[in-house]
């Protein structure tokens, strides 16, 4: 019975062993997963750090472009503003030399139908000046 319960004991002891070695080959696999997950961690936490700064430029980079482009559109706006007035200054420039020059071709028109006008009536005076002297000296 010794005999018996020493390979018991025996027997024992390696499924102990055995337990053991299962049990520390499992907690160095733990380990090792664990030690991957901390790595991996630290590589997200770097990584989320970069996409944040990244982030945090784009954003920048962003109201900068929206702050030219206020700008732009104000300056776009007042030059069309410039052109528009310029433009109203130069329409109204050349009504004003227009209606000059129409006044100048009617003034001119006048005094030509008025010479026109006075010569026809000399030619008219000396025309019934001559007949009436014709008619006269009959």
């Amino acid at each position: 019975m010794l005999l018996l319960l020493e390979e018991k004991k025996d027997s024992t002891s390696r499924e102990t062993g055995n337990i053991r070695h299962l049990y520390e080959v499992e907690l160095a696999d733990v380990r090792k997963s664990l030690d991957k997950l901390a790595n991996e961690r630290d590589r997200l936490k770097l990584d989320y750090g970069s996409l944040k700064e990244e982030h945090r430029k784009l954003q920048e980079l962003q109201d900068v472009r929206h702050r030219h482009e206020s700008r732009i559109m104000e300056v776009e706006s007042g030059r069309r503003r410039e052109f528009d007035s310029k433009l109203a200054d130069s329409m109204q420039r050349l009504r004003q030399d227009h209606d000059v020059q129409v006044q100048q071709y009617k003034e001119e028109l006048e005094r030509n139908f008025c010479t026109k006008e006075e010569s026809v009536a000399q030619v008219g005076y000396k025309q019934s000046t001559r007949i009436r002297r014709a008619f006269s000296f009959e």
